[in-house]
């Protein structure tokens, strides 16, 4: 079993990797291939973010078993909303922290998302569960905007192809002793 501190380092490693795929992806969106991304120079998670996605990715896991998977699937989908910022806020000042939750939807405020990273990040974590089982065939969808939206589910497929080929390019989680 991968300990807290383990998949949080693991997180903070491979954050830069992340947040350069995503850009590199932005610029082909873009129309944009000759372009140098430097992973050095992009940003990382809070350390309070990435401990508290490790603490709920071991004990309530979104993909059974699999913490590498889950740790790269929300870096992607945290730098994809908010470039890694806990004290994000967009959406016209209804979403905010680094997942970009909609705060009225779950009766908080965008400062306690932004305050709370594991309030922030059990929410998030509840709507991607939702979006999982709202349409299987694009997941992610509706945590995109809408579960059948064609945009809502291009933007989905999009992330969710770059964390496939993250997978294959980043390193192995292994436990590291105490």
């Amino acid at each position: 079993m991968i300990s807290v501190a383990t998949l949080t380092a693991y997180i903070i490693a491979i954050a830069q990797p992340v947040a350069a795929e995503c850009e590199r992806d932005r610029l082909r969106a873009h129309g944009d291939t000759t372009s140098i991304v430097l992973e050095s120079a992009m940003p990382k998670p809070s350390r309070a973010r990435a401990e508290a996605w490790a603490m709920a990715a071991i004990t309530d896991p979104l993909f059974k078993g699999d913490p590498r998977t889950e740790a790269i699937f929300g870096l992607l989908w945290a730098e994809s909303e908010s470039l890694y910022n806990d004290r994000a806020v967009a959406d016209g000042g209804a979403s905010g922290c680094s997942l970009g939750v909609w705060a009225s939807f779950h009766a908080v405020t965008v400062a306690q998302l932004q305050d709370d990273p594991p309030l922030c990040i059990a929410i998030a974590r509840k709507v991607m569960r939702w979006s999982f089982v709202r349409n299987p065939e694009h997941p992610m969808a509706q945590y995109s905007g809408s579960a059948f939206d064609a945009r809502s589910i291009a933007v989905a497929d999009r992330r969710n192809a770059i964390v496939k080929r993250l997978i294959a390019k980043l390193p192995p989680l292994v436990e590291t002793p105490s």
